[in-house]
């Protein structure tokens, strides 16, 4: 779904590169910048 025709310039082998792969993950927290400092956040 998220394959795109111009990745095969990095992955030659296409979705079956080894060096291809797609995480999934949920996060719980972040950080982000803004103004010149860094803020945390909390995901609920």
């Amino acid at each position: 779904m998220i394959w795109k025709k111009g990745d095969t310039m990095f992955y030659k082998k296409g979705v079956t590169d080894p060096d291809y792969c797609v995480l999934k993950f949920t996060a719980t927290c972040g950080r982000y910048y803004c103004d010149l400092k860094t803020e945390n956040f909390d995901i609920k």
